[in-house]
């Protein structure tokens, strides 16, 4: 991680900001504490991948990890790690049939504790799914996380904790990157279902975060996400062989082929982090020399909670564009209670020079207001901008 976050800091600066997403891990406990517990033994399951599974461990002292590994083609094989044993911050790797095991120590965290991390690979054409019975013995209280191997049961159970925290993904988790949070704004269409009264309703609570928006800090201890946007039911996702579906929006055959291109509602902190890209770019439009932290302090500065702020949960709130913009250019004022209802049925479009609102009423009361907040034009629809 420490080489691919020393690239993104080369990537960014003045007018050059990363938007990552922040992950939908929010909905798995990923994340155990021992409290005082030395000694605990641990069931974790991972599923198929071809992806190292990768472990987390963090303590005071050292920790000795036993790890009876059984994957799901049969090849069980105990694994032995104890890193009071480490040279150089490693241990010499276990080969096993289909994957190779191995131990090493990361930096320390902020907080002076050890990072320690436990590495399952598989070896060329394997598919990595297992079962895992692991003790933990350390020399005083730890911490594990990890997204691939989630803990299924443990004991002693009195004063271990599991939770949601530190799973905020790469490269959202790194300071000079903006996390962002999936908002819970609507309902998934599949997201419905008809009860014993025929009635179609949803357990879906919108205007809250969304229960997979991973949460933070990160492992060294920082808040994330940074901010939160809209990231539920959006018209996205071009999927050109999927023909039908609860989440389909529309679909049209492609000219000379069978196949189907189709839009799907999509759902996550991948949909919701464009939404803060498209809104960086207008502030950047703005003033094309902001750097991150720049963009970070906007934020701060106009987000709207929902909650109270910061927090590991969404940031400093769901991104405002038109307050960060003002923000932007130093404008203390705005177009006061300005409404973002949408007219059912009225669409605006410019042309020539021209301001249509199609849909709307002839005669329509239109005021155009500049950035600023000052009316600079009144009149009516189909009597001309």
């Amino acid at each position: 991680a420490s080489l691919f976050q020393e690239a993104v800091e080369r990537l960014t600066g003045p007018g050059r900001i990363i938007v990552s997403a922040n992950g939908n891990e929010g909905g798995a406990n990923s994340y155990f504490n021992s409290g005082n517990n030395q000694n605990v033994s641990m069931e974790l399951t991972s599923e198929s991948q071809p992806m190292p599974v990768e472990m987390l461990w963090r303590t005071t002292g050292s920790i000795t990890l036993r790890a009876n590994v059984l994957p799901k083609d049969g090849s069980a094989r105990q694994i032995d790690f104890n890193t009071a044993d480490m040279k150089n911050g490693m241990l010499p790797s276990v080969d096993c049939e289909t994957y190779t095991a191995s131990c090493m120590q990361l930096d320390d965290a902020p907080d002076g504790k050890h990072i320690y991390k436990m590495i399952l690979t598989p070896k060329a054409g394997s598919i990595m799914a297992f079962s895992i019975s692991m003790d933990a013995i350390s020399t005083a209280g730890f911490e594990y996380y990890s997204a691939a191997a989630i803990p299924q049961s443990y004991t002693p159970t009195t004063g271990c904790t599991q939770s949601n925290a530190y799973t905020v993904a790469l490269p959202a988790a790194f300071p000079n990157v903006i996390g962002v949070g999936n908002y819970c704004n609507q309902v998934l269409p599949n997201e419905y279902y008809v009860n014993e009264n025929g009635e179609k309703v949803t357990d879906v609570v919108t205007g809250v975060m969304a229960n997979s928006s991973a949460c933070g800090p990160t492992w060294d201890g920082r808040t994330k996400p940074d901010v939160s946007a809209p990231g539920s039911s959006i018209s996205s996702g071009n999927c050109y062989y999927e023909k039908n579906g609860d989440d389909v929006v529309e679909t049209k055959p492609i000219a000379g082929s069978d196949a189907t291109e189709t839009w799907v509602c999509q759902f996550g902190t991948s949909q919701a982090s464009p939404v803060v890209s498209g809104i960086v770019a207008l502030w950047l439009q703005a003033k094309p020399q902001l750097t991150p932290d720049d963009i970070l302090a906007v934020i701060r500065r106009t987000a709207k909670p929902i909650e109270d702020v910061p927090n590991n949960h969404s940031g400093a709130g769901i991104i405002d564009a038109y307050a960060g913009l003002l923000d932007v250019l130093g404008l203390a004022t705005g177009i006061s209670a300005l409404s973002q209802h949408q007219p059912l049925g009225v669409s605006f479009r410019v042309a020539d020079g021209r301001l249509y609102a199609e849909g709307a009423e002839e005669g329509t009361a239109v005021t155009i207001y500049n950035i600023s907040g000052v009316a600079v034009r009144q009149s009516g629809i189909n009597q001309g901008f």
